[in-house]
């Protein structure tokens, strides 16, 4: 059995436990990705795209919406620095499907998508539409160039568009190895989008 292990507060833990369910984040994504359609030009620099969307409860989460978790208990265990902290320990399904950006693999069907399929798609855009996403694409690219190093959020936009503008097997799992700051270390998230993958919490 495949375990993943979510880090949170005893509280939170408790009610996870208590109901057998999580409740993945607020952001809404759909918006984010609009507000950088509004926003966002061919000549800005990658530093310089917002993380978020007026309103929004929080900062954009790397990878988008979803329960985040780690490889193993010790990472989120210490991931955060609290006293309160607490470990979930996630239990899956004997089968479950996983996208993984780390493989070689997944580069490749990354770098095809924005460089063959995605410029299909601006074909499809009115002249108004086109120059943002053409943007956006770019953008893009150039995340997936220093895998995501300098805006790791853009995680979050391409995981959107690999599930619904240019669909492809909507994964129960994806997984992404960043650079934590706050941990000067490198760590792999573990990002479960579908709730029904998920045997069991303890």
């Amino acid at each position: 059995m495949v375990s993943y292990y979510h880090s949170t507060t005893k509280t939170r833990k408790e009610e996870i436990l208590r109901k057998q369910s999580v409740k993945f984040s607020a952001f809404d994504i759909n918006k984010y990705l609009n507000r950088l359609l509004q926003t966002v030009t061919i000549r800005d620099e990658l530093e310089d795209i917002p993380v978020s969307y007026p309103g929004a409860p929080r900062l954009a989460p790397y990878m988008g919406n979803g329960l985040y978790c780690f490889d193993n208990y010790e990472e989120a265990e210490s991931y955060q620095s609290t006293s309160t902290n607490e470990v979930v320990t996630v239990n899956m399904v004997e089968e479950f499907s996983k996208y993984d950006f780390d493989t070689p693999q997944v580069k490749l069907e990354i770098y095809n998508l924005l460089n063959n399929e995605l410029q299909d798609f601006l074909q499809t855009r009115d002249d108004e539409d086109r120059l943002p996403w053409t943007a956006i694409i770019e953008f893009l690219k150039r995340s997936l160039y220093s895998d995501f190093t300098e805006k790791p959020e853009m995680v979050g936009i391409l995981i959107h568009i690999l599930r619904e503008i240019s669909p492809r097997n909507k994964y129960d799992v994806y997984l992404k190895t960043f650079y934590v700051k706050i941990k000067s270390k490198d760590m792999r998230y573990i990002l479960i989008r579908n709730e029904k993958a998920i045997l069991h919490m303890l």
